[in-house]
């Protein structure tokens, strides 16, 4: 589990490294796809991490 979010925040950290320290233009259209992916594993992460109480 640790993993997923390790793996989230690398995504997130390489897509701000391609998007603000070198912009690759247009063609760097797909680096966003590294967005999509940290945000998917950061709430897999987050829906898996068990413990706590959970509303409802």
């Amino acid at each position: 589990m640790a993993l997923t979010l390790a793996g989230a925040i690398g995504a997130l950290l390489v897509w701000i490294l391609f998007t603000f320290l070198f912009p690759l233009g247009p063609a760097g259209a797909a680096v966003h796809l590294l967005l999509g992916l940290s945000g998917a594993l950061f709430v897999r992460w987050w829906a898996l991490r068990g413990g706590g109480s959970r509303a409802g």
